[in-house]
C-alpha cells in the first residue's frame, strides 16, 4: 500500500517515522516517504501491516490515532504539517496511539420527569429528578429504590468515598435544602439523616471533599456553604450508645445541620461547584468568572475573568486544566499554569445550544465529554480542538446532567425523562 503511494510522484510527500510508548504495538523505527493526502485511516493500514502481517497478535486490526508535536491529525497529514509549520525537509516523527472507541448505548434507565442529577460509583447509579424524586439503580438496569428527595426539584447528587462510610450520599434542591442519605445496599432502604438549612434560594450545585468528610454547596443566593457530612459521634456509639443510634435512624423527623462556613464573593447565582483538593474549591456563574477558594480560610486567593455566563466547570484529572460550560454554545479549556491576562488556551465549538455540563476524563487528561441543550452529548480531545471526536445523539430533549466518574461509562440525564449509560 504504502509503496503506491510512494510511487506517485506528482504529489507532495514527506519523510516520516513512527513511534509510540506502547510497546506490544511498537514498530520499527524507519522512515516512510508519506503523501501529504494521507488521512488517519491511511496511517492504520500502514501500522497494521507492519504489526505482524494484516492482523496483531489477538487476529484483529487495530485502530490507531496519530499526534504530530501533541496535535491530532484529523484531516490530512499535508494540512497537518501545514498548520504547524514544519519543514518538509525534516522527517517527521508521528506517534501513534489506540483510538478510543465509539462511545455505545448500555442502558436506558426511564423517570417520571427531567433527570437534573446523576452520579455512578462502582456497583449504583444515583439519580434526582424534577419530580422530587431520588433514584438508585444498578448498573444493569436493575431498580433498587427511589424516594421522595426533597419538597422541590432535585438539582444535584453526590455519592460519599465509600471508605467513609458505605454507601452514603448528599442531595440539593430546589428546595434550597441539601440532604444526606445512607443507603443500605442489603435491603435497598434509604435513610435520610440530616436536612442541611442554610441557603436562602435554590441550590444548584454540590462537590464532597476528597476525604469525603465535608461537602459545599452552592446556588442563586451568590454564598458557598461548607457542610459537614460526617455522622454524628452518638449515631456510631457501639455500647451504650446503640438505643440512641436506633432511636436517630428510625425517628421520622431527621436532624437539622447548619453550615461549617459562608463564603461570599460571587456577585451573581453560582452554577457550579468542584472541590478540587482538600484545601481548594472552584465554583462558576452568572457572573462570568471562575473563584479559587482557600477552605481553611474562606477567602477566594483567585479570579478568573471570562465573557459569558458559566453553566458548568469541571478540572482535568492531571490538575491544572478546567474546562468551562457556556450559554454561548461554547467550551472553553482554561490552563491555570499560564501567567497571563488570557489563560483560555482553545475554545470547543460544536453545539448549538447552550453547554450546560462538561466532564473530563478520569482516566486521560486530554478528553472530556459535553453535554447540550442541542439533545447531544460530544466526546472531545483536546489535542484536536477542531471537532469533537464524537457526537452521541443522547436524548429528544435537552441535555441536563452527566457523569464520567467511571473510565468506561458515561452517563447522561435529559428533559426526555430519561437516564442512558453509554460504554467504551
Amino acid at each position: 500500500w504504502w509503496y503506491a503511494m510512494a510511487e506517485a510522484s506528482e504529489e507532495v510527500h514527506i519523510q516520516a517515522s513512527f513511534y509510540t510508548e506502547i510497546e506490544r504495538i511498537s514498530v520499527q523505527n524507519t522512515p516512510f516517504s508519506l503523501p501529504f493526502s494521507a488521512t488517519r485511516e491511511d496511517l492504520t493500514q500502514l501500522i497494521n501491516q507492519l504489526l505482524t502481517g494484516d492482523e496483531n497478535e489477538h487476529g484483529t486490526k487495530l485502530d490507531f490515532d496519530f499526534l504530530i508535536n501533541g496535535t491530532l491529525l484529523n484531516k490530512t497529514l499535508g494540512q497537518l504539517i501545514e498548520s504547524l509549520q514544519i519543514l518538509t525537509e525534516t522527517v517527521v516523527q508521528i506517534e501513534y496511539i489506540e483510538r478510543s472507541p465509539p462511545p455505545s448505548l448500555d442502558n436506558e434507565f426511564p423517570h417520571n420527569d427531567w433527570v437534573s442529577a446523576v452520579h455512578c460509583n462502582d456497583k449504583y447509579i444515583l439519580t434526582g429528578s424534577y419530580d422530587n424524586i431520588i433514584q438508585i439503580s444498578t448498573h444493569d438496569g436493575e431498580l433498587i429504590t427511589k424516594c421522595h428527595g426533597h419538597e422541590q426539584a432535585v438539582t444535584s447528587v453526590a455519592w460519599l468515598p465509600e471508605s467513609c462510610d458505605s454507601h452514603m450520599f448528599v442531595s440539593s434542591s430546589h428546595d434550597q435544602h441539601a440532604h444526606i442519605w445512607k443507603f443500605d445496599g442489603a435491603t435497598g432502604e434509604i435513610k435520610l439523616l440530616y436536612v442541611c438549612k442554610g441557603h436562602s434560594r435554590i441550590i444548584e450545585a454540590i462537590t464532597v471533599s476528597p476525604d469525603g468528610e465535608k461537602f459545599c454547596s452552592g446556588g442563586w443566593d451568590k454564598h458557598l456553604k461548607i457542610w459537614s457530612s460526617t455522622i454524628d459521634s452518638d449515631l456510631k456509639e457501639e455500647s451504650d450508645g446503640e438505643p440512641k443510634r436506633r432511636k436517630l435512624m428510625d425517628d421520622a423527623k431527621p436532624n437539622s445541620r447548619v453550615p461549617i462556613a459562608t463564603f461570599a464573593g460571587h456577585t451573581h447565582p453560582i452554577m457550579s461547584v468542584k472541590w478540587v483538593e482538600e484545601g481548594e474549591i472552584l465554583s462558576a456563574g452568572y457572573d462570568h468568572c471562575i473563584r479559587v477558594w482557600d477552605v481553611q480560610s474562606g477567602v477566594s486567593i483567585n479570579t478568573l475573568n471570562g465573557s459569558k455566563v458559566f453553566l458548568d466547570i469541571d478540572k482535568s484529572n492531571g490538575g491544572y486544566v478546567i474546562a468551562s460550560g457556556h450559554t454561548d454554545k461554547h467550551i472553553r479549556i482554561w490552563d491555570t499554569r499560564v501567567s497571563s491576562t488570557s489563560l483560555v488556551t482553545c475554545t470547543l465549538s460544536s453545539h448549538h445550544g447552550w453547554v450546560r455540563r462538561v466532564r473530563w476524563s478520569p482516566c486521560n487528561e486530554h478528553q472530556l465529554v459535553s453535554g447540550s441543550y442541542d439533545n447531544t452529548a460530544k466526546l472531545w480531545d483536546t489535542r484536536s480542538p477542531k471537532s469533537p471526536i464524537y457526537t452521541i445523539t443522547a436524548h429528544e430533549d435537552k441535555v441536563l446532567c452527566m457523569d464520567w466518574s467511571l473510565p468506561q461509562i458515561i452517563a447522561t440525564g435529559g428533559a426526555d425523562n430519561m437516564l442512558r449509560t453509554y460504554s467504551f
